[in-house]
């Protein structure tokens, strides 16, 4: 994609109500931006809201793609969308898989083995350190740690692994070009120069709370497993370990004081089933595809994700070289949907299946 698409599709990306939906059918009905720009009011009737095309037309003609592009190149920002090949496979599979992920840093970094670390933005010390010492020491043994920038555990995670010279992701909930909070403009910088900074909201984005959410599914999306270090009853944290449970996901935790009110949400959530983490090893071995004791090299390779043979057997016995949707292998091997999802995922890692636009899936190996 040229610079000047990209500048084109932030335009239409960040126009309002056209959400990821709509969008999806756009970019699939048309073969550039430039083209729906360009596209008579005729050929857009029925695929966007008559609201959402004045919109799009108001930002087109208050806004100019040449500058927007420009700005994306200063700060090396590349764009990746749903159906490419560059596109994270941990995400393909997760309810409502964003459309369009801005990428600012080392791209090759999306689909390596990855670790969510989360907890709360008012860490206590005890929190702080744990956070960032666990995040070094799984660094070091080949993990890429996820997290989404913000203050308190976050931050600690994200500096752990770079004192590591380990490999960071942080997943923003504003747009790329918006760093928050402001106190983490170093470490932002940092990120995007040894690891890799990531958003699906559009240029220029604010950091609203109804953003941080559906950030945190993406975090846990590309993890392997979320690691919760602090977290009151009530925290942003659970709710990424809600996605990472619906999308299969290893959960663990970190005991704490039962008499700190940053601990209650972990002390719960071991108590309810979460795996407790008193050190890298109790996390690292149950990754499945992950050997704790393997050389560096072996390290560094893709795991495979958690799933049951007998899923994958199922699954492929309804599949062949042809392709097949993924709502008839739905109904044909009778898996729920995270189930499916899980499934798909592995065998997409593994090089026997590939996933094809419009969510259809063939069998290659």
């Amino acid at each position: 994609m040229d610079s000047l698409e990209k500048g084109r599709l932030s335009i239409l990306h960040g126009t309002p109500g056209l959400g990821n939906k709509i969008l999806a059918g756009l970019l699939a009905k048309f073969a550039s931006c430039e083209e729906i720009f360009h596209a008579s009011p005729i050929a857009l009737q029925g695929l966007l809201p008559p609201t959402v095309a004045v919109a799009l037309q108001e930002r087109r003609r208050r806004l100019d793609a040449v500058q927007i592009a420009a700005e994306m190149d200063k700060l090396g920002v590349d764009i990746v969308l749903l159906g490419e090949e560059r596109y994270p496979p941990q995400l393909r599979h997760i309810h409502n898989p964003p459309p369009i992920l801005y990428m600012r840093g080392r791209v090759e970094l999306a689909p390596t083995p990855g670790l969510a670390v989360v907890g709360s933005r008012r860490a206590t010390q005890y929190g702080r350190k744990t956070a960032r010492e666990f995040a070094k020491q799984l660094a070091s043994r080949g993990l890429t740690i996820i997290s989404g920038l913000a203050r308190g555990i976050d931050s600690q995670a994200h500096q752990g692994a770079l004192e590591a010279e380990g490999n960071t992701i942080s997943v923003l909930g504003s747009g790329i070009n918006i760093i928050y909070p402001r106190e983490n403009a170093a470490l932002y910088r940092e990120i995007s120069e040894r690891g890799l900074v990531m958003s699906e909201f559009p240029w220029n984005t604010p950091p609203l709370a109804n953003h941080f959410p559906m950030r945190n599914r993406i975090i846990s999306g590309l993890s392997l497993g979320v690691l919760v270090v602090e977290a009151q009853q009530k925290s942003g944290a659970l709710l990424t370990v809600e996605f990472a449970l619906e999308q299969g996901r290893e959960v663990f935790a970190i005991p704490g004081p039962i008499t700190s009110p940053y601990s209650m949400g972990t002390n719960q959530m071991i108590k309810e089933g979460a795996k407790l983490a008193a050190g890298a090893e109790d996390i690292l071995e149950e990754l499945p595809g992950y050997q704790p004791d393997a050389s560096a090299a072996d390290q560094l390779r893709q795991p495979s994700l958690p799933w049951h043979d007998e899923a994958e057997q199922l699954l492929l016995r309804h599949m062949d070289y042809e392709r097949r949707h993924r709502d008839e292998l739905l109904r044909v091997s009778g898996l729920t949907c995270g189930d499916l999802s899980l499934a798909l995922l592995k065998l997409e890692l593994e090089g026997i299946v590939q996933s094809l636009p419009g969510n259809y899936y063939v069998k290659i190996g």
